[in-house]
């Protein structure tokens, strides 16, 4: 009998397979000019002219801080979710103060941080915001108004906002997020040292006693900052330096090469009063270590070593120019660092440059600037005003900042001002820019 079931027919399966992948094909379709429909209809406010409404006299019993919360949470709502677009879209958003800067005045700090979505996010860039390892960081003095809407509610509202983080900061040490790559995080819990290599959601356990780690003072659950790098290649803890229990222990460092599948500890140097730290990586092979020790009063010695091997081994470099007190260390480069002291009377400039890893360095000689008119300048000389560099500071684009105070005991605005420089050659020139206020 002769087969009527035609031969090129489709079989039953085949027919469901190719409708689900249409119909899936077709739910993803919708949804993409859906999302691209809804962000074409988008707007986004600037900072002058977002109005928070609130109901009628809602506002005449809030304090001034509840204004700036309800203010600053709707205004950064705009960039918040999943359908903003990237360009103007932000993630990981953390607020860090939000306090009263001038009652009177109705002026307060909003001081945040948060990750761009896009790698260039130029819609930011009048935000005044400094990065750090891809993390954007805002500090800004806004003073506020409330009025009444159109709408019959209350509008609050800013009336000016200024750049708070040009305030000259009263401790200029390096923080944790100068060294951590922004999806790796360490956490001190449970008596251990635990690493994320996925923004958080799974931890390794370091296998070192807490007792061998660099803590801080303020904080046992925290590391001192420099004491550690954390990247997704070359993840290192810096420990011992230190008679602990009746024991010396020597400088070492335990560091990881494979997202903590396996850790290595490795020697330094036999120092045991380290008072200083500060470790840098600039790949998965190269990096820097600083170390200041045998600190007494404002005597402290200092020595610079390197790797060239992810961490494996540490070589001795150059000792750090004075014996003074530390104030800090920067590494732009695996050439270029930078060492600030603490202001010593026989020292003419307290900053110091290297060119060779740290092998030699050169007192950093800043300019003279010119004082403010209309203030107490009068028969004032610049060098016996402002003696004291802060640690460089690298912005976004590759300039470099210095702040030069008057140190302790000094008179000029009170007391309360620093000269600001300037290098956007990488610290071999430095310019004058401004005197600014430390508050």
């Amino acid at each position: 009998m002769r087969n009527t079931k035609s031969e090129n027919s489709t079989p039953l399966s085949l027919k469901i397979t190719l409708g689900v992948v249409i119909a899936i094909a077709a739910v993803v379709i919708g949804s993409l000019m859906f999302i691209n429909s809804r962000q074409r209809n988008m707007t986004f406010r600037s900072r002058y002219t977002y109005v928070r409404e609130l109901a009628l006299h809602s506002t005449d019993d809030m304090e001034l801080v509840d204004e700036a919360k309800s203010w600053f949470d709707d205004f950064i709502g705009q960039h918040t979710g999943t359908l903003v677009p990237n360009d103007v879209r932000l993630k990981s958003l953390k607020v860090e103060d939000i306090s009263v800067l001038d009652e009177d005045e109705g002026i307060v700090r909003i001081y945040f941080s948060a990750i761009p979505a896009a790698a260039n996010p130029d819609y930011f860039t009048d935000w005044n915001p400094r990065f750090v390892n891809g993390r954007m960081y805002c500090d800004w003095a806004v003073k506020l108004g409330i009025k009444t809407t159109s709408d019959d509610r209350d509008g609050i509202y800013v009336i000016s906002i200024t750049d708070n983080s040009a305030y000259v900061p009263e401790d200029n040490t390096d923080t944790k997020d100068d060294y951590a790559d922004e999806f790796v995080e360490y956490r001190i819990r449970s008596s251990s040292l635990e690493v994320s290599f996925d923004g958080g959601d799974t931890y390794t356990t370091v296998p070192v006693d807490l007792k061998n780690l660099m803590l801080s003072d303020d904080d046992t659950s925290v590391l001192q900052g420099g004491s550690y790098a954390l990247t997704q290649v070359v993840t290192a803890f810096v420990t011992g330096g230190a008679t602990i229990n009746g024991e010396k222990v020597p400088v070492s460092v335990i560091y990881s090469q494979d997202q903590g599948d396996t850790w290595v500890s490795t020697p330094v140097d036999q120092i045991f009063d380290v008072s200083y730290i500060y470790m840098k990586m600039f790949d998965d092979v190269d990096g820097a270590l600083v170390i200041g020790y045998a600190k007494a009063g404002e005597q402290e010695y200092s020595r610079v070593y390197s790797t060239n091997d992810g961490g494996a081994t540490w070589d001795p470099v150059g000792e750090g120019p004075f014996n003074y007190a530390l104030k800090g260390a920067l590494f732009t480069d695996e050439d270029t660092a930078f060492l600030s002291y603490h202001y010593n009377a026989n020292v003419k400039n307290n900053l110091c440059i290297s060119h060779d890893g740290g092998k030699t360095f050169s007192e950093v000689v800043l300019p003279e600037g010119r004082f403010d008119e209309g203030t107490d300048a009068q028969d004032l000389k610049w060098a016996d005003v402002f003696k004291e560099a802060t640690v460089p500071v690298l912005e976004q684009g590759g300039n470099l900042v210095v702040y030069l105070t008057q140190g302790e005991g000094g008179t000029y605005m009170s007391g309360q001002a620093a000269a600001k420089y300037v290098s956007r050659d990488n610290g071999n020139t430095w310019e004058f820019t401004e005197i600014v206020r430390s508050g």
